[in-house]
C-alpha cells in the first residue's frame, strides 16, 4: 500500500486523477472491491507502477 496514516483510496484517487478525483475514487472502490487478488502480486503492481510517482502528497 501507499505510505499514508490511513488505508484508503481517496488519496490514490486525487493523486491519479486529480481533475476527476471523485470519478476515480468510485473506480477505485470497484477495483479494489471486485478484485479476486493475491496480496503479494497487488504490492508488486503497485510498487512497480508508482515508481517515479511523488507520493508527497499522501496524508495531507
Amino acid at each position: 500500500m501507499m505510505p499514508c496514516d490511513r488505508k484508503s483510496v481517496e488519496p490514490m484517487a486525487a493523486i491519479t486523477a486529480p481533475e476527476r478525483r471523485a470519478a476515480q475514487h468510485q473506480s477505485l472502490l470497484h477495483f479494489a472491491g471486485q478484485g479476486d487478488w493475491l496480496g503479494q502480486q497487488v504490492n508488486f503492481v503497485i510498487c512497480s507502477a508508482s515508481e517515479g510517482l511523488d507520493v508527497g502528497q499522501l496524508g495531507t
